[in-house]
């Protein structure tokens, strides 16, 4: 019963069904007690008591300054509710009866709240039964849609597994040398490392382990835009390479085809293939290239 009681007063439908209208209808009460000309240290303490209807009800002592038949000014004492009833007296007759409609209607709002209050507590027992049988319902609803999800997350895993070559273990060849051994090793453990972490994904389910995933997600896209830029770098470089070593051998047929007396290429075979120094790399190669091609221009 105190369990129903409670979630009754913290109902908001229950609020805006009763409550709300209460306090409009307070509302309309103070306005027309102000239009009225009642003074405004009367409106306050009415409103400081909880509103007109409690007011008019209460029994709490007061002193005030009213006018005698004479005109004279005299403290009379009472009641909060005397004092009310002096106000309505005060009124003109429609303000007074306005004031009244408005009472009584308060009055009737806050019974039909009690009677429902009333015949809610009675069903208490049935609430909180039909409540648990709803959360239980809900409970293995949600288990089977975790469920679901889960069965249909680990078949993806599978496939993905079947399907991506980073994630397969590759054979090791009878006759595979140490290195190829041990390439073929290194690959099969980053697979492994890949699937397990694939497959861990299933249980994520707090704030801190989506935002791991989703760092890591983040640093893949990261990488493949720095693979991306180094392939585009290469294929360039491969591409000039290739460019050079074209306008080289035209050259060299130039060269071959006619000879100057004294020059370095008279006597020597063009088209035999250009020896790579101890400690070359590939941008001295090129750079040595450019020179040549260059020479041979300004011939």
């Amino acid at each position: 019963m105190l369990r129903r009681t409670y979630i009754l007063d913290h109902d908001p439908k229950l609020k805006e069904q009763f409550d709300d209208k209460v306090t409009a209808v307070e509302e309309n009460i103070i306005k027309t007690l102000t239009e009225s000309e009642v003074p405004p240290k009367a409106i306050e303490l009415i409103q400081k008591s909880g509103g007109w209807l409690a007011f008019s009800q209460s029994k709490t002592p007061l002193r005030w300054n009213a006018l005698n038949a004479d005109g004279e000014t005299i403290v009379q004492s009472g009641t909060y509710a005397d004092y009310a009833r002096g106000i309505l007296n005060a009124l003109n007759p429609a303000a007074a009866a306005t004031v009244n409609a408005r009472t009584g209607e308060q009055v009737s709002i806050r019974d039909s709240k009690d009677r429902f209050v009333t015949e809610e507590k009675a069903k208490a027992k049935e609430f909180f039964t039909k409540m648990e049988t709803d959360f239980k319902a809900q409970t293995e609803s949600q288990k089977d849609t975790v469920k679901r999800l889960s069965d249909a997350y680990n078949a993806w895993v599978e496939k993905e597994v079947g399907s991506e070559d980073a994630l397969k273990d590759l054979p090791v060849p009878e006759k595979a040398t140490a290195a190829e051994k041990l390439e073929i090793t290194a690959h099969n453990e980053q697979a492994k490392t890949l699937r397990d972490y694939v497959k861990a994904q299933a249980k994520t389910t707090s704030l801190e382990m989506y935002t791991e995933l989703v760092h890591t997600a983040m640093k893949g896209k990261s990488s493949e835009a720095a693979i991306k830029s180094l392939t585009a770098k290469y294929e360039a470089a491969e591409k000039r390479a290739k460019e050079l070593q074209e306008e080289l051998d035209t050259v060299r047929k130039a060269g071959n085809s006619v000879a100057k007396p004294g020059s370095v290429n008279a006597g020597r075979d063009e088209s035999a293939p250009v020896s790579k120094k101890s400690g070359q790399t590939v941008d001295d190669i090129l750079s040595d290239l450019e020179k040549m091609v260059e020479s041979k221009q300004n011939e």
